[in-house]
């Protein structure tokens, strides 16, 4: 779903993402600290992954902010496109296999929240997640937006 949001938000803004010529370091540093924190939270908090996902996501997607400012309209776009697709794939599941939230989650330790029957913390995971991990690429291999010219 990553993909599919770089592509739409390439497809909307109508940009095409290229190869910089400048700088060529790759910077992974967003990278590490998403996983690490990850990691890290899991270890802290092993029952709370949806919790440990969201923050990951909102380090990794300020981390890929302040190295490269020029993401930050992709970065955000990003997360809505992402998040709009998982919570589609979320909610079509739920219908299909009717009941699955209630018999699988356990409700009473979430916020409570449900948004047509897809818990908010799934919405707000998927957002930060999508956030990060769809300029991941982008980031890391210094790839620059240039405007289509078709």
């Amino acid at each position: 779903m990553a993909g599919l949001a770089a592509v739409v938000y390439e497809f909307l803004e109508r940009v095409k993402i290229k190869k910089s010529g400048g700088r060529k370091k790759s910077r992974f540093l967003p990278f590490v600290l998403a996983v690490g924190s990850f990691s890290t939270l899991t270890i802290i908090f092993p029952s709370k992954a949806v919790y440990n996902f969201i923050a990951a996501g909102l380090i990794g997607a300020l981390a890929t902010i302040y190295l490269r400012k020029d993401l930050w309209k992709q970065v955000v776009a990003s997360a809505f496109i992402f998040s709009f697709f998982y919570f589609i794939v979320f909610f079509s599941v739920n219908q299909i296999f009717n009941g699955w939230v209630n018999n699988f989650y356990n409700l009473k330790n979430t916020w409570g929240i449900l948004i047509l029957g897809v818990p908010l913390e799934e919405i707000t995971a998927s957002f930060f997640t999508g956030a990060f991990w769809s300029t991941l690429y982008e980031c890391v291999k210094s790839y620059r937006e240039r405007k289509d010219k078709n």
